[in-house]
C-alpha cells in the first residue's frame, strides 16, 4: 500500500485543484509504511490532498490501520464497506469526497458617503 500511495502522490503532484485518493483494503498486516507514505505525500501536495479509506471486512486492526492512513493524509475520512452498503450512505460518501462545495462570494459593500457629499 505504501508503494501505491507514493506512486499516486508522484502521479498527482502536478494536478491542479483538490485531490482525492481513495484506498480500498482490508487493512490487515500493514506496518507503519503506508502511514508514513500518506504523511509524505500530504507534505508534498499540501491541503489539496485528502486520502479516504474504505475497509473491506471487519478486522479491528485493519480498521485502525486504515483510519490512521486517512488521518495521515490530512483531511480524509474512513468508512467501512458495510457502512457504504446503503445507497444513501454511498451517495454521502461520494458527495463528500468528489463534489466540491462552492463558497458563496461575499456581497459587495457599498461605500459609505462622506460628510461633504462626495464619495
Amino acid at each position: 500500500m505504501a508503494k501505491a500511495i507514493t506512486a499516486a502522490g508522484k502521479d498527482l503532484a502536478s494536478a491542479q485543484g483538490p485531490i482525492a485518493v481513495v484506498v480500498v483494503s482490508d487493512g490487515i498486516d500493514l506496518d507503519q509504511a503506508p502511514i508514513t507514505a500518506a504523511e509524505t505525500v500530504e507534505s508534498q501536495i499540501g491541503d489539496r490532498l485528502c486520502i479516504d479509506t474504505v475497509l473491506i471486512g471487519d478486522d479491528p486492526s485493519g480498521k485502525l490501520n486504515l483510519e490512521q492512513v486517512a488521518k495521515a493524509g490530512g483531511c480524509g475520512m474512513s468508512a467501512t464497506a458495510d457502512q457504504l452498503a446503503s445507497s444513501t450512505n454511498m451517495a454521502s460518501f461520494v458527495d463528500g469526497i468528489f463534489l466540491a462545495k462552492s463558497v458563496p462570494e461575499p456581497a459587495p459593500v457599498a461605500a459609505a458617503p462622506t460628510t461633504d457629499g462626495q464619495r
